[in-house]
């Protein structure tokens, strides 16, 4: 039998005109394969479910990106969209080839340059964190340990879902499952408007109870980390779409919802103390270092402490990771970082003078926070 286009019998279906050994039934049967297979590489109950919990309708629009898995091609396609079927019609299009991820926050509906409900190909304009009026929800992405662009195992897989799942009990949420790890999504009651706070303040409140969440539970004792979602324009996997990642595909879903709906979470990042500003910064006049830099090396102490000290195995690559992609998570631009870690007093520049190298530290750097 099929049910809405998919076979719901286990074996064949009901009697009928055709028999087992007849080429009918062949043809039946490799239909039957090919809408089964296509049915375990998408949900679209799953991808509105997503798009109603974004919750952007009356704060602005949704961002959607399209990302080459492979990080060769960058950001293939964005789109904005405030419609419900279009957004559902793009995921369909790009599906099960690249990564599909929505913006977490909505956007205003002055932003897009190009086009509305579709996705763009040629712009593919992103927001920036200095774009984003509202915050929604808070998150916090679970991964295992692993090299850049592999994908999970079973058990590394199974173990980012389990720890989410504790924390939950904690601080309430979502649970989703990611495709190689685990999200905990934290719906806020009511967003948080960003008129009247200081936009570095409020990032630097969502960084410091993440790093208490993480001293508290210690995700590395499970081989897992928990990666920055303090920066406001954050990109979420579309659950529901496929997870293309090395090589073990799967299909993101939900797992268990809270049908708490206090705002503790909220209430926790906005009680965090904001360290002034020190009115120090550490730089040579001569070094013409971006202004974007220059304001968190003032604000931000976990920048500043990377910028002061070096790595605890002297480790100069580690030390230029380490310090850009903490500046990627805040803003920066790939032009930006490259200036910052060409003057990184304790960098692999500073020793080697090779701009190759900054070019693919940049490169990667960018990458790993696309598809993060």
């Amino acid at each position: 039998m099929i049910h809405n286009g998919i076979y719901a019998g286990r074996h064949e279906p009901e009697a009928g005109p055709y028999n087992k050994e007849s080429e009918q039934w062949i043809l039946l049967q490799v239909e039957v394969m090919k809408i089964n297979k296509k049915a375990n590489k998408i949900n679209t109950g799953s991808i509105r479910d997503f798009y109603r919990r974004l919750n952007h309708s009356g704060y602005g629009i949704t961002e959607l990106a399209v990302i080459d898995p492979k990080g060769e091609r960058g950001v293939i396609a964005t789109g904005f969209f405030d419609n419900e079927d279009a957004f559902v019609k793009a995921c369909i299009t790009y599906n099960d080839r690249y990564n599909i991820y929505a913006g977490r926050n909505p956007r205003p509906k002055w932003l897009p340059k190009v086009c509305e409900n579709c996705l763009d190909t040629r712009y593919r304009q992103r927001a920036k964190d200095s774009d984003v009026q509202y915050i929604t929800a808070m998150s916090l992405d679970i991964d295992p340990a692993r090299p850049k662009g592999m994908s999970s195992t079973d058990r590394q897989h199974e173990r980012a879902i389990k720890f989410g799942l504790n924390l939950q009990k904690q601080l309430g949420g979502w649970v989703d499952d990611s495709g190689n790890g685990a999200y905990l999504w934290i719906p806020f009651k009511a967003p948080v408007k960003l008129t009247g706070y200081k936009r570095d303040q409020i990032k630097q409140k969502c960084k410091i109870w993440q790093d208490n969440i993480i001293k508290a539970h210690r995700p590395d004792k499970y081989g897992l980390r928990i990666d920055g979602c303090f920066d406001l324009s954050r990109l979420k996997k579309v659950i529901g779409t496929m997870s293309v990642k090395g090589k073990k595909n799967r299909l993101s879903r939900f797992v268990k919802m809270d049908v708490s709906t206090d705002d503790k979470v909220r209430d926790a990042i906005l009680s965090q103390p904001v360290y002034p500003e020190s009115g120090y910064c550490p730089v040579k006049p001569s070094q013409n270092l971006p202004v974007k830099f220059l304001r968190l090396l003032k604000l931000d102490p976990i920048i500043q402490n990377l910028w002061l000290t070096p790595n605890q195995h002297n480790d100069t690559s580690m030390h230029d990771w380490s310090l850009g992609y903490e500046l990627a998570q805040a803003g920066m631009d790939a032009g930006e970082l490259a200036r910052v870690l060409m003057f990184n007093p304790f960098g692999k520049y500073q020793r080697d003078r090779r701009y190759g190298y900054i070019q693919n530290t940049v490169r990667n750097i960018m990458s790993k926070c696309s598809s993060d």
